[in-house]
């Protein structure tokens, strides 16, 4: 077979027939384009044809740039290597052809070397830092600092809640510098209760004016007391015997009208208003 090629290519040479292949580049790097051409010199009058050739696998890629059909005596291919090495050009033959178009016989291009070299040689060791391992980020709110936001909220809610709801009465701030004399407040109901009113709401008022009296002068809560609960707590009112015997009576006598044990006169009504009135203004 050697001996066949080195007579084709004498005879292509003594015809004056020869193939050139040139590289732009021998020296180029990962994945860069290498440009190949391949050129037919010689006897205008001798017909050939370049072939295609296409190579795509995983370690070289050989594209054809110009088409086998162009009648130009030149073609050329972009090589592009993924691996680093030395290498060659791949064969590649020239198809000679005879005066009917059939192939007389081919020539094969001349190989051309190329290195390949890897990007990173070119990097001193001191450009690359070492890989460090993940950093640690930090939650805003880590979940045990959540957990306990949302406990000490509940808390405080179900403490307001049962606070509310142990709230038996709503009390007015009262403005103690501007609240009316307890016996000068009793003076004036007295003298705006009439005996005109029925029997029963007479007595249930004065009844109520007289207790108000006790319980905002000696802070006794006369109010809500019954009369037989403030008989028995005679200790608790600095007054004379005299006076608070009286008292009681007054409060038994309130208690019979309003359960209608008693039905007092006009005239009776007038007269056990004014014993009030004698009543609080010697305490």
């Amino acid at each position: 077979m050697i001996y066949l090629l080195i007579f084709f290519q004498s005879v292509l040479f003594s015809k004056g027939l020869q193939i050139s292949s040139e590289l732009d580049t021998n020296n180029l790097y990962v994945g860069e384009v290498l440009r190949w051409s391949i050129k037919v010199e010689g006897h205008e009058n001798i017909n050939y044809k370049f072939p295609d050739l296409n190579i795509d696998n995983d370690s070289v890629k050989v594209k054809q740039i110009v088409s086998s059909e162009n009648r130009n005596n030149k073609i050329e291919f972009e090589i592009i290597s993924w691996e680093i090495g030395s290498f060659s050009t791949p064969s590649y033959f020239i198809e000679i052809l005879d005066d009917n178009g059939g192939i007389d016989f081919t020539m094969i291009s001349p190989p051309q070397e190329y290195t390949i070299s890897s990007i990173l040689s070119t990097l001193d060791d001191e450009n690359f830092r070492p890989l460090k391992g993940p950093v640690p980020v930090r939650d805003v709110w880590p979940i045990k600092h959540l957990i306990l936001f949302f406990l000490i909220v509940i808390i405080v809610y179900a403490i307001i809640t049962v606070w509310k709801k142990r709230e038996k009465k709503a009390y007015n701030k009262i403005d103690y510098k501007h609240i009316e004399d307890p016996k000068d407040r009793a003076f004036r109901r007295l003298e705006e209760l009439s005996s005109s009113n029925f029997t029963k709401d007479f007595y249930t008022e004065l009844s109520h004016i007289f207790r108000e009296f006790i319980e905002t002068k000696y802070y006794i809560r006369t109010l809500e007391m019954t009369t037989q609960e403030i008989k028995e707590s005679r200790s608790l009112f600095p007054v004379e015997d005299s006076q608070f015997e009286e008292l009681i009576i007054f409060l038994n006598l309130s208690d019979h009208v309003k359960y209608a044990l008693q039905m007092p006169t006009k005239s009776e009504m007038e007269l056990d208003k004014e014993k009030i009135k004698t009543i609080i203004s010697n305490l």
